[in-house]
């Protein structure tokens, strides 16, 4: 070995010496704190503030008569309806946008690499969980958004958390949409950089904040999303990248709600905003909702892939990886992406006829934009649960959304939008709210 290779070897294996040192302290070791005096609370975490708030709950459903709408079971799906209690209801409750999830090609896939690879691949994957299918489906995601390389997590939530919490740290900078996704949230706290907020798609607020931080940390991050679950709009994204760009900002896009719904063959971001793939450099997605499986995926840069594969925890360390029927179905769902432009179609036009025939009745729809997820703002918590209830028993699944989900007083009904729903079935279930809000509050 040359003194130049012996000089390189020792630095690499000081350097990762150095990182594993550095993921002991900020994933294994909580920092010290000064000790404050305390009264020890004992080993029962029956009085754990959780249960305190579940209990008021609890106790509220049943002073007003209103069954728990939550935790229902269902045992069998067709496209936009779910058997619920040996009912057939119109459901809203799901992510399944493309209706991908009871798709018999998807169901043969993942059979077949059940078959093939078993259920699990019982390691984490540098280990001995790696697999030739994980490598097919990373190369189709990349083919798909143009990128260098893509990786997969086991989760949607995990992606963000480990993804954030692994790059960034505490000289760095994280600047977030107001609306952001709380799994984007959990990264930032996980990686103890510094964290600020700007107002809702304002790329002129996050100009003002990076002009007075920016300079004050090493890497700063700008996190956005293609469309706001909670709301129902699609992000800024143009715009803020643009300012992110002149600030010297990476941009991290979560598009867990515009893979498959926006754009004209459901390219999210890049086709609906005509957006290219190095301008953003993180791209951040979930394989659960128009893609009918399970797990999430990051696409960019080859070294920022290849660094996640080896380091970020949930990829390849200290955790098993996606299920191989997982894995499959969403490569299958994937491709069918690419070929059956039929179901993007369906989904945007029951999107936007929804969001109109909503208008038309007078119901608060926010700042919806017609995207797959609407929401029906009531204000009030206790006739959304009410209202909640009354539709579940008129064969309508859909879940009243509150505090602290979402601010004080603007408690909905969210509804997810199906390519599967009909008009009938939207009619349907519009001309119900309006009916049972007249009952339930006259004015």
């Amino acid at each position: 070995m040359s003194s130049n290779a012996r000089t390189l070897a020792k630095q690499l294996i000081v350097g990762k010496a150095k990182k594993g040192r550095e993921l002991a302290g900020r994933f294994g070791h909580a920092p010290k704190k000064p000790v404050e005096r305390v009264t020890p609370i004992g080993r029962s975490f029956d009085n754990h503030q959780g249960i305190i708030a579940l209990l008021g709950i609890n106790q509220h459903l049943e002073d007003s008569q209103i069954e728990n709408p939550y935790f229902n079971a269902w045992s069998e799906r067709k496209g936009s309806r779910l058997l619920i209690d040996n009912q057939w209801k119109i459901n809203f409750s799901s992510y399944n946008y493309l209706d991908m999830a009871s798709d018999a090609d998807l169901a043969e896939a993942a059979k077949q690499a059940i078959d093939q690879y078993g259920t699990s691949v019982s390691a984490a994957r540098i280990v001995s969980g790696q697999i030739p299918l994980y490598e097919e489906l990373e190369a189709e995601f990349a083919d798909f958004f143009g990128t260098e390389d893509a990786l997969i997590f086991v989760s949607g939530f995990l992606t963000n958390v480990s993804t954030i919490g692994y790059l960034f740290g505490e000289k760095d900078l994280i600047v977030h949409d107001a609306l952001i996704h709380n799994s984007m949230i959990s990264g930032a706290l996980m990686a103890g950089s510094r964290r600020l907020n700007f107002a809702h798609n304002d790329a002129e607020a996050l100009d003002k904040l990076l002009k007075i931080h920016r300079n004050r940390h090493e890497r700063c991050v700008v996190l956005i999303e293609g469309v706001y679950s909670m709301d129902g709009d699609v992000g800024n994204v143009q715009a803020i990248i643009e300012v992110a760009n002149r600030h010297h900002c990476s941009v991290m896009l979560d598009e867990a709600h515009s893979l498959g719904t926006i754009g004209k063959t459901g390219r999210g971001a890049q086709e609906a905003m005509d957006i290219k793939p190095d301008d953003v450099d993180i791209w951040m997605g979930s394989l659960s909702k128009s893609l009918g499986s399970v797990g999430g995926y990051i696409a960019g840069s080859r070294m920022l892939i290849e660094n996640l594969r080896y380091y970020a925890p949930g990829a390849a360390l200290y955790c098993a990886t996606t299920p191989p029927a997982s894995a499959a179905a969403a490569l299958c769902a994937l491709r069918k992406l690419k070929t059956e432009t039929w179901r993007v179609k369906n989904l945007q036009e029951n999107s936007s006829y929804f969001l109109k025939r909503a208008n038309e009745l007078g119901l608060n729809t926010g700042i919806s934009d017609g995207t797959a997820v609407v929401p029906i703002i009531i204000g009030d918590t206790n006739i959304a649960l009410e209202l909640t209830a009354r539709l579940n028993k008129q064969g309508i699944n859909v879940q009243a959304i509150f505090h602290p989900v979402v601010p004080d007083g603007e408690a909905r009904l969210r509804f997810f939008i199906n390519t599967a729903h009909t008009p009938k079935e939207l009619d349907y279930t519009l001309n119900k709210i309006v009916e049972n809000m007249k009952d339930i509050r006259p004015s």
